[in-house]
């Protein structure tokens, strides 16, 4: 990772349609904000705590995200982002779409397109889908997260606590995942998947679910 070069609204409250992001923006520092609220009700756009889009080099550190009305922290079609120490709660989704059926909204720290990125020692908790969905990604170190409560009053078997889908070399150390609607960690698609020292407890569906290449436990 490199250097930090450019703070973004650090330590700043933030509400409504308000959020942090950075686009196009490389070597971006997001750190210590508090975000509430993000997206209104009849908002069709964003809505995301925060959100990266091709913006390489990025730091998220350390920020409080609750009740996004999209997904807490997005990252899309980014290149070595650093996501640590963050604290995600209550992401809510799309209101107008209670059965969550886009696939792009309920999301705890959801990566798409991404390379070369650790997602370390957040919190993240309440999410409507998946807690930490990560989709089209190579290089990805998911470690020391907890992650609890994902999908919880949808259909069982909906919502994952980790999730890669169609991804290659991604590596889960050391997390510990409760109280998912669906599996605690998902394996789907995707191609040298390491899953070790991890805590997975309460799942709906049984602690793993293996279904792709190259996967080891």
């Amino acid at each position: 990772m490199g250097g930090y070069r450019r703070g973004c609204d650090c330590g700043k409250v933030c509400y409504g349609k308000k959020r942090r992001e950075a686009d196009h923006s490389d070597d971006t520092l997001v750190k210590d904000n508090t975000v509430a609220e993000s997206g209104q009700i009849n908002d069709s756009g964003g809505g995301d705590g925060i959100g990266f889009w091709y913006s390489d080099f990025g730091h998220i550190l350390n920020n409080q995200v609750n009740t996004s009305h999209r997904n807490g922290i997005q990252v899309m079609y980014s290149d070595r982002v650093l996501i640590e120490g963050n604290t995600v709660s209550e992401t809510v989704g799309r209101p107008k779409d209670p059965n969550m059926t886009n696939p792009n909204s309920g999301f705890g720290i959801i990566l798409y397109y991404v390379n070369n990125t650790d997602i370390s020692k957040n919190s993240v908790s309440g999410s409507r889908r998946h807690g930490i969905p990560v989709y089209y990604s190579n290089d990805i170190l998911i470690a020391m997260n907890t992650v609890s409560n994902s999908g919880l009053g949808l259909d069982p078997g909906f919502s994952d606590g980790i999730k890669v889908e169609n991804s290659n070399t991604c590596r889960f150390f050391e997390n510990q995942v409760s109280d998912s609607n669906g599996n605690g960690i998902g394996a789907y698609l995707s191609i040298d998947v390491v899953i070790e020292n991890n805590l997975v407890s309460d799942s709906g569906m049984g602690n793993y679910g293996f279904m792709g290449n190259g996967i080891r436990n």
